[in-house]
């Protein structure tokens, strides 16, 4: 029984790899104090050059979560986040190579209880020939200025909502 209970705490707590399941559908990952449930798309495919930026983003989501220390940030309760890429584009002309992405996170109690949505954009410009890498590392950006407010949201909503649950 202790096993058991140690087990699950150790699940709940401690980075897992997130691992295929049946149908390709991956299982939520989660990363510390935050389970991330869903990663999804609202751009039509055509407007990136990236062939897989679900994929991308939803890595991108497990390293900046990882890299947050839930602990330091004062969060000792649990999340979920699903998080969306809301915009994207990119396009390279004969001078440069743009890209910009928006994505946006909805952080909730595990219950399913609304604390906050957090947003964050990036933009970028390179050679035209680097579209698709420059497209990664605005992904990668978006991700990172997106996961890093969401300590910070956190916090607001729970002293919000009378601190409760830190």
């Amino acid at each position: 029984m202790l096993g058991t209970s140690l087990a699950l705490l150790l699940a709940l707590v401690a980075p897992s790899p997130s691992a295929p399941l049946e149908g390709g559908v991956r299982q939520a990952v989660v990363v510390a104090k935050a389970r991330l449930a869903a990663v999804q798309s609202r751009v039509e495919p055509r407007r990136l050059a990236t062939r897989d930026p679900v994929e991308a983003l939803r890595n991108d989501l497990e390293r900046s979560l990882g890299a947050i220390d839930w602990r330091r940030e004062g969060i000792a309760a649990p999340v979920e986040l699903s998080a969306v890429l809301a915009e994207a584009e990119s396009s390279a002309g004969r001078d440069r190579a743009r890209a910009s992405a928006t994505v946006e996170i909805v952080i909730s109690e595990p219950r399913g209880a609304l604390l906050a949505v957090v947003r964050a954009s990036a933009r970028g410009e390179d050679i035209p020939g680097a579209r698709v890498s420059l497209e990664r590392e605005v992904l990668s950006e978006a991700a990172r200025r997106t996961s890093s407010s969401i300590p910070d949201a956190i916090r607001r909503a729970r002293k919000a909502r009378g601190g409760r649950r830190r």
